[in-house]
């Protein structure tokens, strides 16, 4: 499935656009390619499976997979006698993926907390730079209310969406 060729397919287009978009985001090229491949695969797949369908090495391909767990966009699928572990696109990825953004933003707030400890003058006023992390602070606390709603709201709103039309995009 990887690009090598003059003509690739639409889904190998995909594939390589999402791994792209990844990249521009600033996460690995692979993790994109691997996050398309099993976005489009009717069931899950193996390291070696992915490895060879994307021409990636293994060890990338362990990496990608890793960080693809981790920040919920895939889950390790069990096989019963199989010591090999298969990968899948994780159910509600994108709530979960959304869901792990969060805590790096509630890290994030956390850390600006500190920086405004940090800069305290004893009440002799604040500094730029204590307004900024402040600032920071508030910020994160609004987007760490929005996304706390969001599981529910998007529960709501697939169901709407679902009762309401033919399931279409």
């Amino acid at each position: 499935m990887g690009t090598r060729g003059p003509n690739p397919s639409p889904l190998e287009v995909f594939i390589e656009q999402l791994g792209l978009d990844f990249e521009r985001l600033g996460a690995s090229r692979s993790l994109g390619r691997l996050f398309g491949y099993l976005l489009v695969q009717d069931g899950p797949k193996s390291q070696d499976q992915v490895s060879a369908e994307l021409g990636l090495s293994k060890g990338m391909t362990s990496i990608a997979m890793r960080q693809a767990v981790a920040g919920g966009l895939a889950q390790v699928v069990p096989r019963p006698g199989d010591r090999r572990h298969y990968y899948a696109v994780a159910p509600d990825c994108w709530v979960t993926s959304t869901l792990v953004q969060l805590q790096v933003l509630v890290a994030w707030k956390h850390r600006a907390q500190e920086g405004v400890r940090a800069l305290d003058t004893g009440g002799r006023g604040e500094s730029r730079p204590a307004a900024q992390l402040r600032d920071a602070v508030l910020f994160f606390e609004f987007l760490e209310s929005l996304f706390a709603e969001v599981p529910e709201q998007f529960a709501r709103y697939r169901a709407e969406r679902a009762s309401r039309s033919d399931g279409a995009p």
